[in-house]
């Protein structure tokens, strides 16, 4: 498969595992991801990032962060994504 496709899949069986409430199969996904994300597509980053602070995990949604570059056009996304991390910190 080509990267986004199979990152799509990956963020896609994530979306999912949250939904059936299978944390560890989340985490599993969406540590693949993380090295399987293209560069041209920061939103998938982003959704990831997101996901993984659904189900409480503020590591991996940092490490997903990283992988978003810098832009302009997508602050709102990632001021929201930002707080919500920083409101999961001990």
């Amino acid at each position: 498969l080509r990267p986004d496709i199979y990152a799509l899949w990956l963020l896609a069986t994530a979306d999912q595992a949250v939904r059936h409430n299978e944390t560890e199969q989340v985490r599993h996904y969406l540590t693949a991801a993380v090295t399987s994300l293209p560069d041209g597509i920061p939103h998938l980053a982003i959704r990831s990032a997101s996901i993984a602070a659904s189900v409480g995990d503020v590591d991996l949604a940092r490490l997903l962060m990283e992988r978003v570059p810098p832009s302009r056009a997508w602050p709102s996304y990632l001021k929201h994504l930002v707080t919500r991390l920083r409101s999961m910190e001990p």
